[in-house]
């Protein structure tokens, strides 16, 4: 009918004018430069979180994101790091030395994509995309996180403070509404 003629046509218009819909919309990189088209992980629940290696934050984010990914192994589930040398350049190292800290100290089975920044005239547009959603004007610090729903839509975000353990529940409920699809 006309109703579904018009939103296709939305979907249209604001693809050309890059108004973006969902995080499905974007293309990332990752650590070993190849392009990840996000729309991969569509079906999924994910936690996207700018991550850093010399902050305070670090061993407790890296520890529980770990233990959040091994806990939702199997089901539609996945944390995806962004480091980020935007705060306090506590990221200084390239994104090898980065991944292998990740995987060696940690164990990190999740994606390390490539550097990114997510303030200033160069933030990543999925970064942009995230903090219109939430009206943020800028991300604070290392480790916010955001989580996405299985449709690709931001559905809460988290200050650096918030341990990923306290997560859980959130991704529970949400992976719950994803097997009612």
């Amino acid at each position: 009918g006309v109703g579904g003629k018009k939103a296709a046509m939305s979907v249209v218009a604001d693809l050309v004018s890059g108004h973006h819909r969902s995080v499905y919309d974007f293309t990332v990189t990752a650590a070993d430069g190849a392009e990840v088209a996000m729309d991969e992980y569509e079906g999924s629940v994910l936690l996207i979180v700018n991550v850093a290696s010399y902050c305070g934050f670090t061993d407790v984010n890296y520890r529980e994101l770990q233990e959040l990914q091994k806990r939702f192994d199997g089901k539609p589930f996945s944390i995806l790091a962004f480091p980020c040398n935007q705060f306090g350049e506590q990221e200084p190292d390239d994104v090898q030395t980065v991944e292998k800290f990740a995987r060696d100290k940690y164990h990190a089975t999740f994606p390390i994509m490539n550097k990114v920044e997510v303030n200033g005239p160069n933030t990543h547009p999925l970064f942009a995309f995230l903090k219109k959603q939430f009206s943020m004007k800028s991300v604070p610090w290392n480790f916010q996180k955001f989580l996405c729903d299985s449709q690709g839509n931001p559905v809460r975000q988290f200050a650096s403070q918030v341990d990923p353990s306290l997560i859980r529940p959130h991704i529970e409920t949400l992976l719950k509404e994803t097997a009612s699809y």
